[in-house]
């Protein structure tokens, strides 16, 4: 880093005064505790574990370029008691039991709850056997954590649902005097082309309750989308954890054993990162590619029910009442999102 630099002419040859000279090492010190030591930004995760769930939890923790506040929990990929129970569990593994966890909903504003034990196994998590946890819940629920957390944040909060937005969408509701305190909604859920995995458009999230999606992508709030366009792209395969094998950390043994569930009860190629990513594009936006479009929620189509409506056109001309301005990622850097999320994974570094 250079403050005061030599100037070189063709025909003349300067240099900084001898004052700055002097001064210039120590202007560098005190810049590096800004370079080095940037503060945390402040999340709360919205989860339903679920595999990917867990690994975005530990991915959080485990990246100091963010704090994460509260955990609260959803109805989604597994009931909401035995999600939020695997939550306390991940947390557990991870050394992070001093994070505040809250149950949250157990089923969507309209209609019955969705689970998706065929992906997640019996227990969400792969099948994997952890301890039982130590530490309790938040005495309050979910709304009243995130009310809590957002009113004594002296900075505004990021919130990072990877599942239903039932929670959100609530809270939102209840809480409109807070809204100024989230600084973005981060989503994991939906898709602007890529096809949907419980319906040919319709992703398994937005599915599980689209009214409390269409509140939240309506609310003025600004929205990130990270759907199915990006998150389908990285997967991760038994190949690629090798590294992990024979580890004495108990969390690179939960990824092994979790992408190994995957491979071999299911036979699928890999873990799909759904949510994982998510909390990669808020530690470096750079991961995904992303573009400002108007963005809205079916609620009643027989086929299409849940389906994200993104308008990519040059010149949107469809506008409702509903439609915002919503970043959507539509391009992954996959090998380099894997690269980092097992970097993370494999280190016990906070």
């Amino acid at each position: 880093m250079s403050f005061a630099p030599e100037l070189v002419t063709p025909s003349i040859r300067r240099y900084a005064p001898t004052s700055m000279r002097l001064l210039r090492p120590l202007v560098c010190l005190l810049l590096l505790p800004t370079v080095a030591f940037a503060a945390a930004r402040p999340v709360i995760l919205d989860v339903d574990p679920g595999i990917d769930d867990a690994l975005a939890i530990l991915l959080a923790v485990r990246s100091p370029e963010l704090d994460v506040r509260a955990i609260t929990v959803v109805f989604g990929n597994v009931e909401l008691e035995l999600g939020a129970s695997n939550t306390l569990k991940i947390l557990e593994l991870a050394g992070r039991s001093d994070i505040p966890v809250a149950r949250g909903e157990a089923g969507p504003l309209v209609g019955e709850p969705l689970t998706a034990k065929n992906v997640h196994g019996d227990n969400g998590i792969g099948n994997v056997r952890l301890p039982e946890p130590r530490a309790k819940f938040y005495e309050g629920g979910a709304l009243q954590l995130l009310a809590e957390t957002l009113a004594s944040s002296s900075e505004p909060v990021t919130l990072l649902p990877v599942g239903p937005l039932t929670n959100i969408a609530l809270f939102l509701k209840t809480h409109p005097e807070l809204r100024p305190k989230i600084r973005e909604i981060v989503s994991m859920g939906g898709s602007a082309a890529a096809p949907g995995t419980v319906m040919p458009t319709v992703s398994f999230n937005i599915l599980n309750d689209p009214e409390a999606a269409a509140i939240v992508y309506r609310s003025g709030v600004p929205v990130t989308m990270v759907g199915l366009d990006v998150t389908s792209k990285t997967v991760l395969t038994p190949e690629r954890i090798t590294s992990l094998s024979g580890s004495s950390d108990p969390v690179a043994r939960f990824v092994e054993a979790v992408v190994g569930f995957h491979r071999n009860v299911r036979g699928a190629s890999g873990v799909v990162v759904h949510d994982p990513l998510a909390v990669g594009a808020v530690i470096d936006p750079s991961f995904v590619a992303i573009e400002l479009l108007p963005v809205d929620v079916e609620l009643r189509g027989d086929l299409t029910r849940g389906q994200m409506v993104v308008d990519r056109r040059a010149e949107a001309t469809w506008r409702t009442e509903a439609a915002r301005s919503t970043r959507v990622a539509l391009d992954v850097d996959a090998e380099r999102f894997l690269s980092f999320l097992l970097e993370r994974l494999s280190s016990t570094r906070r």
